[in-house]
C-alpha cells in the first residue's frame, strides 16, 4: 500500500523504487527487467519507466506471470487475462466461445505459468460477463506460443473441484510436471483449504487434511513435489510421502503469509515469505534427496533440515541455544564424527527414514535444554563417532 521496494541482494536494506499503491511485482528470467503494479497499471523499467497496461482495463490489483523459457512472454490477470509476446508493448486477450457466448478468461485471483511447459497457463478469477455457469473458477489454457489456436478448459466443474469456496488465492504447479497442480482457498469454510490434481485439473482431491480453519493465502511447490503454503497463521508444508500438513516455523510470527518463493542456493533452497505487517522472512530448506550427504558447515543455527536416501554424516557445531533445532534424516545410516558438537540449549533430532516423508516428530535425541526441575547449566554434547544405522546402533 506504500509503494514498491527493491532488494539488491546485499545487506538488509530495501530501496524505495516507486510510489503509489504497490501490488504484484515480477522480474524476467534473467532478473534484468522489472515489472510492477501501481494501483491499476502495469509498469516496466528501462531507459525510462514505461506504462504497459493492457488497453481497456480499469481494475485494481492485477496479477503478473511470465514464461519460464521466453523472457519476452508475460501475462496479466484482470477480470480478463492478457498475454504479451514483447514484454507488454502489445497485448492479446485470452477468450473463447462456449454455448454461443464469448468467454473472457479471468485471472484476477491467481495466475500460474508452468516451468516445464511454456505452452500452458493456469488462471483463476471472477468475471461477471461470463455465462452464469462460468462466472468464476479456474481455467487451463494450452497451446500458447504455437501456431494452432489455444485450447481452453474450464476446470471449475471438474470432479472433486470445490463448490463452496470464497476465493482461490493461489495456484502452485510442480516445476518438473505441469500436470501436477494445487490450489489454495481463502475464507473460513472448514476443510476447504487446499486441493490437488495430478492430471492437469481433470479431477481433484481435497488435501486440506487437518489444516486449521483459517484462510490459505499463498503456495509454492518444489521440484520434488513438496508444497508449502502461506496461511493466516504461518507456513505449513506437505511432501509427497506425507499424509497431512505440518507447521514449518522457527521464530516466524503467527502472521498472514501473503506470498512464498523458492530460490535455489548451494545445498538446497531458500524459502522466502512475505507477511502482512511483519516484513519479509527467509529460511534455508532442503527439498532434494541426495544418496549420500555430508554436512560439514562450520556451525548450524535456527531450524535446519537435512536428508539423504542412503547415508548422512556430519562434523558440525550445532549452536544457537533455544530456537535451534537441526534435523538429520537418512535411509540407512547417520554418522556424527569427531568435531561434532551440540551446544547447550540447542537440539538435534536424527532418525532413519525415507526422504520426503515429512519432518521428524518433536522429540529430542540429543538436547541440553534445561527445565525448572533441573540445573540451569549444561555441558555440550560431544561425540568422537556416533553412528545410527538401520540394522543396529553403535557408539564408539
Amino acid at each position: 500500500d506504500n509503494g514498491t521496494q527493491v532488494f539488491s541482494g546485499s545487506g538488509n536494506l530495501f530501496e524505495h523504487f516507486d510510489g503509489g499503491d504497490g501490488y504484484d511485482v515480477m522480474t524476467d528470467i534473467d532478473y534484468n527487467d522489472k515489472f510492477w503494479i501501481i494501483n491499476k497499471e502495469i509498469w516496466t523499467d528501462g531507459p525510462t519507466d514505461e506504462n504497459i497496461t493492457p488497453p481497456g482495463t480499469n481494475e485494481y490489483f492485477p496479477n503478473l506471470a511470465k514464461s519460464w523459457s521466453n523472457e519476452e512472454v508475460i501475462y496479466a490477470g484482470y477480470s480478463r487475462t492478457f498475454v504479451s509476446g514483447d514484454q507488454g508493448s502489445n497485448w492479446s486477450e485470452l477468450t473463447y466461445t462456449a454455448a454461443s457466448s464469448t468467454i473472457r478468461v479471468p485471472g484476477n485471483w491467481a495466475l500460474a505459468s508452468c516451468p516445464s511447459s511454456n505452452s500452458r497457463l493456469y488462471t483463476a478469477g471472477r468475471n461477471n460477463n461470463n455465462i452464469s455457469a462460468q462466472r468464476r473458477g479456474m481455467w487451463r489454457v494450452d497451446g500458447l506460443n504455437s501456431v494452432v489456436p489455444n485450447t481452453y478448459t474450464y476446470l471449475g466443474s471438474k470432479p472433486g473441484f470445490p463448490t463452496n469456496y470464497t476465493k482461490i488465492t493461489g495456484i502452485g504447479v510442480r516445476p518438473t510436471n505441469a500436470d501436477q497442480v494445487w490450489i489454495t482457498v481463502g475464507g473460513f469454510d472448514a476443510n476447504v483449504k487446499v486441493f490437488y490434481s495430478g492430471n492437469a485439473g481433470e479431477t481433484w482431491s481435497n488435501v486440506s487434511g487437518s489444516l486449521p480453519n483459517v484462510p490459505i493465502l499463498s503456495i509454492v511447490v518444489g521440484s520434488g513435489g513438496t508444497a508449502l503454503i502461506g496461511t493466516d497463521i504461518g507456513v505449513f508444508f506437505r511432501s509427497t510421502g506425507m499424509s497431512d500438513w505440518t507447521l514449518y516455523s522457527n521464530g516466524l510470527p503467527r502472521i498472514p503469509v501473503t506470498d512464498l518463493d523458492l530460490v535455489d542456493i548451494v545445498g538446497g533452497s531458500m524459502l522466502y515469505a512475505s507477511t502482512f505487517g511483519r516484513g519479509i522472512w527467509k529460511t534455508p530448506i532442503d527439498l532434494s534427496c541426495e544418496a549420500d550427504l555430508t554436512v560439514n558447515e562450520t556451525s548450524l543455527r535456527g531450524l535446519r533440515n537435512y536428508q539423504a536416501s542412503n547415508t548422512l554424516s556430519s562434523t558440525t557445531d550445532i549452536e544457537g541455544g533455544d530456537g535451534t533445532k537441526v534435523q538429520f534424516k537418512a535411509g540407512n545410516q547417520i554418522t556424527l564424527s569427531a568435531g561434532f558438537v551440540v551446544e547447550p540449549g540447542s537440539t538435534l533430532q536424527a532418525v532413519i527414514a525415507p526422504c520426503n516423508t515429512g519432518p521428524l516428530p518433536d522429540v529430542r535425541m540429543a538436547s541440553q535444554n534445561s527445565s525448572a526441575s533441573k540445573a540451569k547449566t549444561a555441558t555440550p554434547f560431544r561425540k568422537k563417532i556416533f553412528t545410527i544405522s538401520q540394522s543396529k546402533r553403535k557408539k564408539k
